[in-house]
């Protein structure tokens, strides 16, 4: 019958243990050296392939293998070797799990010297597949709770363990079972740690973005609050205008109706016509500054607009037959020149720019007033085109009040109501460009605007 021996692990190596029985000096040196080096170990596999060739190392077994115990109480191989002279490899058949669990449950060591002799284990499956010889396994204890087990086998011979291998494996065994407890403690508190870490990134991120969100509302309501200021300022600017100027032309559109109705058979037919004449100029001047508010509101609501390469020469002399009238009578001199660059845009908002900067050229320039026209590169992207006079000039507060709504220059030459301006500005920038002045105080004015280039 073959002989085995239940080891009780609980029980401590004393320090007057015989150094024959820890196989000399050399056996006790190393086993100190094994036990610093387990206490310098904090990852749990390369510590469980250390503790497993120690063990194979120290008792010369062919194969090893290390189970832990799960959560379940299940077992788990974390570790196995097989021991093929100076080669370690993995090795994948089961091991007896008759001894494995009896060492688990009792929590003592077990050495079997012929396992395929032993009534107790000789009809295991791992024991007749593996015709294994010899096993020893012994538990992995740590704060008198069985955490696993060391399992260790031979093939070649019997008798291949004893009951004196037990001591130097049991010596450094306790100790690696209170570091594979640290590694795992400490593995779990890493991904624990790591788990947090992104969770707070997470959350961080999460912050980020309706931090952004947060900012991008805020920048929004910051344009939002702009516009509604430009929005209340145009339409207090744009009430006090329409106070105003309509108010003279409907005022004598009134005045001399009635003046026409009650004395209509006392006047004589040429002050008929001259007081009929007036209410139709008044009628005239409402429609037209009623027809570019009107504009001016399309254009504020008109996002997108198609744009087509623009015949400048076309465009050009029907804006100066447009105003023939009103350059004769002021008798302005205009320069046109006979080509122009050619550009994108949408031609009858590029007519409504020149009749706009013309008409203003005309009334606010010299007397007579010398007006010239042209165009000239402003970018790789861009052509700019202008209109300039022989006028008064502009001072640097004059040229800051251009291009607002409602504003109106040289009050005591030409009356209006502000808007031209305005609408070319929007104009120009719903195509894509730009509008401004140059000019200095008694030296004319040079009004321009810009528009992309055709390709």
């Amino acid at each position: 019958m073959a002989e085995k021996k239940d080891v009780d692990t609980s029980k401590k190596i004393e320090p007057s243990l015989p150094l024959d029985k820890l196989r000399g000096e050399a056996l006790l040196s190393r086993l100190l050296a094994i036990s610093r080096h387990l206490a310098e170990m904090r990852t749990l596999l390369p510590l469980l392939s250390f503790v497993i060739d120690e063990a194979l190392s120290l008792v010369k077994a062919e194969r090893g293998y290390i189970v832990l115990i799960k959560a379940d109480n299940s077992f788990e191989i974390c570790i196995k070797r097989h021991f093929e002279g100076d080669v370690q490899v993995i090795e994948a058949d089961p091991i007896s799990h008759t001894v494995l669990s009896k060492v688990i449950q009792s929590g003592k060591s077990i050495v079997i010297r012929k396992a395929i002799a032993d009534p107790d284990f000789a009809n295991a499956l791992s024991v007749r597949k593996k015709k294994l010889r010899s096993i020893i396994c012994m538990p992995l204890i740590t704060k008198s709770r069985i955490i696993g087990a060391v399992y260790l086998e031979n093939r070649a011979k019997s008798d291949r363990f004893s009951e004196d291998d037990i001591i130097p494996l049991e010596f450094f065994g306790n100790q690696a079972a209170v570091a594979i407890e640290n590694a795992n403690l400490n593995e779990n508190l890493e991904l624990l740690v790591q788990e947090r870490t992104k969770e707070l990134i997470q959350a961080k991120e999460g912050l980020e973005r309706v931090n952004k969100k947060l900012e991008t509302v805020v920048q929004e309501l910051a344009i939002s609050n702009e516009q509604l200021k430009s929005s209340n300022s145009e339409l207090e600017a744009f009430a006090h205008m329409v106070a105003h100027d309509l108010k003279a032309p409907l005022s004598n559109i009134i005045s001399f109706s009635e003046m026409v109705i009650n004395q209509w058979e006392q006047l004589p037919d040429h002050e008929r016509k001259e007081y009929l004449g007036y209410i139709q100029n008044g009628g005239q001047k409402s429609i037209r500054i009623i027809d570019e508010l009107l504009l001016l509101a399309h254009l504020r609501r008109e996002d997108h607009i198609d744009v087509e390469s623009l015949d400048m020469v076309l465009i050009v002399d029907e804006v100066h037959a447009q105003l023939f009238d009103m350059i004769a009578r002021y008798h302005a001199e205009i320069k046109i020149p006979n080509s122009w660059p050619l550009a994108l845009g949408h031609a009858p908002w590029v007519e409504i720019i020149w009749i706009n900067y013309l008409s203003n050229a005309i009334k606010y320039g010299g007397n007579p007033p010398h007006i010239e026209l042209g165009a000239s590169p402003y970018s790789d992207e861009f052509h700019c085109f202008w209109v300039k006079d022989n006028g008064v000039g502009l001072s640097e507060e004059e040229k800051d009040k251009l291009f607002t709504p409602f504003t109106r220059l040289h009050k005591s030459r030409a009356k209006g109501h502000g808007l031209g301006l305005s609408i070319v500005q929007r104009i120009v920038e719903k195509l894509g460009g730009t509008v401004g002045v140059e000019s200095q105080s008694g030296q004319g004015a040079k009004f321009f605007f810009t528009l992309p280039a055709a390709k």
